[in-house]
Order: C-alpha cells, then structure tokens, then sequence
C-alpha cells in the first residue's frame, strides 16, 4: 500500500451519507475514496500551508506514539503496584495465554476432559486447545524461530499491533490535533479492556485488522479488507462477524451501484472474511480431524442463545457466591469484584453516547456508517451469544466507536478518559493478581 493511501489528511468528513444517499456535495464513494490520497511528495492542509512527507508522516506517528509509551506506562505503574516486573513475559501471562503458548509450541490438541477441583467438567465434555483461533500462536511460533522465546514472542506481537491500532485510530480521527481527537485518542490508550492488547492474547491483533479492515473497506479497496477481515476472523473468533457488517455497511452507502457490482463486492469481501473461519476450521481437521473442535470445546461453557437482558443483568447486578471448598478465598472470587461490573456500565455508557452523538448529527460519513455498524454488532452479539463469556476481554473489540466520539462535546470525552483510566487501573490489577480469565 502506497504513503499516500493512508495519508493523515484523509478527512472523513468529505464523504458523507445522509439518510443512505451520498450527500449531493460529493462524488460517489467509489470516485471519491482516490480524492483523499494525498500526494506523494506535497499536499496541502485545511489551511492551504504545504506539507512535506516527513511532516506528514510526524503528524501521522507522533500523537499515537506519546499515547502508546503513555499507556503503557500506566500499565507499568499498575504492575509496579502489585509487585511485578512490567518487563518480564510471564507478568503478562495469565489463564487463557497459557492455551496460545501450548498452540505455539505443539499445535492443536482435543481430548476428553479430565475432571479436577479446579474444572469440574464431565468426562463427556472435549477439552484441548481447539477452542482458541490460532493466528496469535502461527505469529508466535515464526518469532520462536529467529531466537525468542515464545512468551518473548507473544509480548512483541501484542505491542507492535497494540502500537499498530493507535496509529491506525488516529487516522480515523484525521489525525489532527484538536482537543477532541486528542482526547479520543488518550481515551483507545485506556479504553474498557485494553489492559489485552499489551497481554499475550491476540485482543490487539484482532483490534488491528479489524481497523484495518473498516480503513480500506472505506477506501474502496475491497479485496484487501476481505483479506484483512479474514485475518481478524482467524485470530479471534467474534473477527467473522465483519463479514455481516460489511455487507449492512455496502446495503446503506453503496447502493448506488449495479445489483450486480453491489452483490459481487459484498460477496468478494463478506467471502474473504468467511475464508478466515474456514481456514481455522481446515486446520482443526487437518490437526486433531475434527473441523469443529472450537465449538465442540465451547459446549462446556453453555454456548448458545441468551436473553441479552439476562446477560446485562449478570455483568450488573452482584452475583451470590457458588459452593466453595476450604480453600476459598473471598478476595478472588471474581463475581465479588466491582471492575467488571464498572466498565460494563461504562462501556455501554461510550457506545450509547457514540450511537447517540453521531445518529443525532445527521450527515453520516461512509467510515461513521463502518463503525457505527460495526460497534452496535460487536456490542450487542456478545449480550446475545456470549452470556457464558467474560465480557470484560470483549469490550476491548469495541474500541474503534472512539471515533464516534469525537461529534460530542469537547468537554465529554476528557471526563470519558478519567472515567475510563480509573476502571482499567481496577481492571488490571485483578489481571496481574490472576483472578481475571
């Protein structure tokens, strides 16, 4: 992809959609996707000023680069607070990070449960490492080979997408520096859940390219956002739902195309998305010869429809204590916890005023149509199908309804970063006391 694709003068406000019609002050999406490539060596800013391409590039990476060491060392102070080393892989390591390592290390593995203390699962049930998508562990494993270890491997993988989803939010944005974007950009370094993207969990990864997918998926580039989508949808498995926001999102901005161009597009990316599950699917088959060894795993865990009003209920309202044995201790029972609790309201609280803020705007642009579909889907599957799932690791996949923030008022979304810094330092604490999953 050349420079000048992702220039950081891109303004997604010079595409609007209003009520599914382009808006009679610009082209069609597809002509007007190349009108905000910048040029190679020169472009002019809002105020005609020339800037070079090293300018360009400083106004792209500087911003996100603060943001991420900032992030980061909150982080760190955190880990310094309960006694770890924020440099070492292992603090980083907790419960589900030990099935990524196993993946990396010795691929896919299904077997019948063995029932302990710890997981009294039925000797009927499958357990294994079939039930976690495996592009986290594929990357893993190919930095194992150039000499580190794989801890050391998945660290680097978290923090160069981690770094890599700043950058690409702040292109969103438009990557100028107002009090608003700055501020939505401070708030993706602390949002609900991100304590995951600097974990070995593929959560950055997965929140990468799925921003990369809604960028190029606003551009025109229709291919390479299948591509793209596919590789969210092998890193995690809630990355397929793109393929149905690609296509509600090509429903109400594209139709001013041919029913042909229209269906050939949305199958041609929808299906490169859908190819990602596939492949996770052929290499379960191919490795322990059961395709569906995800679903048969996620059995266990009660998978299946939920009363979504149920599903708010359980993330909102303390939960009584199960049986215990001797050993039980109160300060780790999860559902004795506020933070989850705390940032389920919040999150819900960031979406709905994103919805609301950029609904009651009126002029819609392409890339608001992307996330505000995008964040409704991903905020509202999980209530539905994931009752059984911790909620708190998917907030983190709503992050890119940050950019919708950026229509409230200036004063809203500072008090939103405070809110949010605070509900992340709870939230992290109980990641490195190993009670969060």
């Amino acid at each position: 992809m050349e420079v000048a694709e992702l220039g950081p003068t891109a303004h997604i406000e010079d595409r609007a959609v209003t009520r599914g019609r382009s808006s009679p002050a610009t082209e069609p999406v597809e002509a007007r996707s190349e009108d905000l490539a910048a040029p190679a060596e020169i472009t002019e800013q809002g105020d005609g000023v020339p800037t070079s391409r090293r300018a360009r590039w400083a106004a792209l990476l500087l911003p996100p680069t603060v943001v991420y060491l900032a992030g980061n060392a909150f982080y760190w102070l955190v880990a310094h607070q309960v006694g770890f080393s924020y440099f070492l892989a292992r603090t980083h390591a907790r419960w589900d990070s030990g099935n990524y390592l196993r993946m990396a290390q010795d691929g896919y593995t299904l077997y019948h449960c063995r029932p302990t203390p710890a997981l009294p699962f039925n000797p009927a049930d499958w357990c294994g490492t079939v039930g976690w998508f495996p592009l986290y562990s594929m990357g893993m494993r190919g930095l194992h080979g150039l000499g580190l270890t794989y801890g050391q491997a998945g660290l680097l993988l978290a923090e160069l997408f981690g770094f890599g989803l700043l950058v690409l939010v702040w292109w969103l944005l438009g990557a100028r520096p107002t009090v608003r974007t700055l501020s939505c950009l401070a708030l993706a370094a602390v949002f609900p859940g991100s304590i995951y993207y600097h974990v070995l969990f593929p959560v950055s990864l997965a929140m990468f390219t799925t921003l990369l997918c809604l960028v190029l998926l606003d551009r025109g580039r229709w291919l390479l956002a299948g591509i793209a989508g596919g590789l969210s949808a092998a890193a995690y498995q809630s990355g397929v739902l793109l393929a149905v926001v690609v296509v509600l999102w090509m429903l109400v901005t594209q139709r001013q195309l041919g029913v042909v161009a229209w269906f050939g597009r949305a199958v041609a990316t929808g299906g490169l998305i859908c190819l990602g599950l596939l492949f996770v699917m052929g290499l379960q088959q191919l490795e322990v010869g059961r395709w569906n060894g995800f679903l048969l795993v996620e059995e266990k865990y009660g998978t299946g429809f939920n009363n979504p009003i149920d599903t708010v209920k359980k993330n909102v309202v303390p939960q009584p204590d199960p049986p215990h044995g001797p050993n039980y201790d109160p300060d780790k029972h999860l559902p004795k916890q506020w933070a989850p609790r705390h940032q389920f309201i919040l999150v819900s609280a960031i979406v709905l005023l994103g919805v609301v803020a950029t609904v009651v705007r009126g002029q819609i642009t392409s890339m608001d149509w992307a996330i505000l579909l995008y964040t409704l889907a991903f905020w509202l599957s999980p209530l539905v199908v994931g009752g059984h799932l911790a909620q708190y690791r998917t907030h983190a996949l709503l992050l890119p309804c940050v950019v919708l923030l950026r229509h409230l008022p200036r004063v809203v979304v500072p008090i939103l970063v405070l809110l949010a810094g605070g509900v992340a330092w709870e939230i992290a604490v109980l990641f490195y006391r190993n009670i969060l999953i």
